[in-house]
């Protein structure tokens, strides 16, 4: 996803995100460390960042977004491009911690094909959370509408489209197209289109891997203010390291 439209497409979302951190953040003793898994354009860091005394590190797959994420930020952040799934990255990621939150927002979770994958992460980084820790992340459950398919305009007149791909071979999975429509200076539309495989993972699924892994606190909280689309059926789980 081009990251001008990342930003506008999540703009609701991450200012929601950002005020529901803070309250965390605030309460931490300074400087509050963390990771953000899948921090895209990097918008949630930055503004934490801007406003309140932490130590940051936001990993992507996409080098796009982390390059317009590198662009003016605090010299108290770190970016860099990353896959979670990829075993040095995992370690590297590791090494560089404690960290007192660790974050995996915007439907990450949903990039994983399956849970044993959710639950061998949250174990893996136990390790690098202290007793005061909170791993945060949301997930989009079967129902949600993006699975679908759903079109929406965006605030500079670009549009959002998705469609279901059928492909009878996936088990569980779904391949969903996006495409990008970007208006030009000629009144006209220029094409983006990524397929992107997602698998949609339930609440109470989600409980249960992180249970596995050793979270004993957890709380969900309803979908995000303005998202409705998305979020209603969503869920918000911030899972308390308690060893």
């Amino acid at each position: 996803m081009l990251p001008h439209v990342y930003d506008q497409l999540y703009r609701t979302r991450i200012d929601e995100t950002v005020r529901y951190l803070s309250h965390y953040v605030t309460s931490h003793p300074d400087p509050c460390r963390i990771l953000d898994i899948g921090c895209g354009t990097g918008a949630v860091l930055g503004r934490l960042a801007e406003n309140h005394n932490v130590t940051a590190k936001g990993v992507d797959c996409d080098p796009d977004l982390i390059a317009y994420a590198k662009k003016g930020v605090s010299s108290r952040v770190d970016f860099e491009v990353g896959d979670i799934l990829d075993k040095e990255c995992r370690e590297r990621l590791i090494a560089a911690g404690p960290y007192d939150l660790i974050t995996m927002m915007f439907h990450v979770v949903n990039y994983f094909p399956y849970l044993t994958q959710v639950q061998e992460l949250l174990q893996d980084l136990r390790g690098v959370l202290t007793d005061r820790s909170m791993f945060c992340f949301d997930a989009w459950g079967p129902e949600v509408q993006l699975f679908s398919g759903y079109s929406r305009e965006l605030s500079d007149g670009s549009f959002i489209i998705t469609k279901r791909i059928p492909d009878e071979s996936l088990v569980g999975s779904i391949l969903v197209e996006f495409t990008e429509l970007l208006p030009d200076n000629e009144g006209k539309f220029d094409l983006h289109k990524e397929d992107v495989l997602m698998t949609p993972h339930s609440r109470s699924a989600l409980e249960l891997v992180a249970r596995q892994a050793g979270y004993s606190q957890i709380h969900f909280r309803p979908g995000l203010d303005g998202w409705d689309m998305l979020c209603n059926l969503s869920c918000w789980s911030g899972a308390v390291n308690d060893r």
